[in-house]
């Protein structure tokens, strides 16, 4: 049985799990007074090593995002180090 698993059982990338489009849906119809209705969609614009953000308004649409970034993966012995992009060129280190 374990032997089957380590064959059919695909450990996906960090990248992989982060990709896709993400809404806060639920909650913003909720209490729509409160809380925004916003989403965010991570897309990985080279493999491994470059990912986008975008983050907007439901009202607004993707075309008029609030924030707007890329984040280029660094690897240092098997732990991540992300340096992130702003739009405007500002550079910040996070992880």
């Amino acid at each position: 049985m374990l032997k089957w698993l380590r064959n059919h059982l695909k450990m996906i990338s960090f990248e992989e799990a982060l990709c896709g489009h993400y809404t806060n849906k639920a909650q913003a119809t909720s209490d729509p007074q409160k809380w925004p209705w916003v989403n965010i969609e991570w897309t990985e614009i080279k493999k491994g090593k470059i990912l986008e953000c975008k983050s907007w308004y439901e009202y607004e649409g993707p075309n008029k995002p609030y924030k707007h970034f890329r984040a280029k993966i660094k690897r240092i012995h098997e732990e991540r180090m992300w340096i992130c992009f702003c739009k405007d060129g500002r550079r910040h280190m996070v992880g």
